[in-house]
């Protein structure tokens, strides 16, 4: 799966702009600046990195989603993408595959 955002929270608990990243069993394979819309690319608002495996969940807020997910990873660490949709009823969490 090829998953364009516009906001990543990374291993870092930075925040990048404009990412694009590969999943492939459920773990990430590889992230990078996104340059142009790729043929079967899906959008979120944001996707956040875990070492953890969560079921697709609604937040009220981001920052009670980013509470519940975590983000303290290793760079050897393993980790999983969850894309997150936001609107006015609040922001979905949903696993990558």
């Amino acid at each position: 799966m090829i998953v364009g955002t516009h906001r990543l929270y990374n291993l870092s608990e930075e925040v990048a702009l404009h990412q694009v990243i590969k999943v492939r069993d459920g773990f990430v394979t590889d992230i990078y600046p996104f340059e142009a819309e790729l043929h079967s690319m899906v959008w979120f608002d944001a996707v956040v990195l875990s070492d953890s495996l969560f079921e697709k969940r609604l937040f009220d807020t981001m920052d009670n989603l980013l509470k519940f997910t975590g983000r303290n990873l290793s760079i050897e660490t393993p980790c999983r993408a969850y894309g997150i949709t936001i609107d006015s009823g609040g922001c979905l969490l949903e696993p990558l595959i």
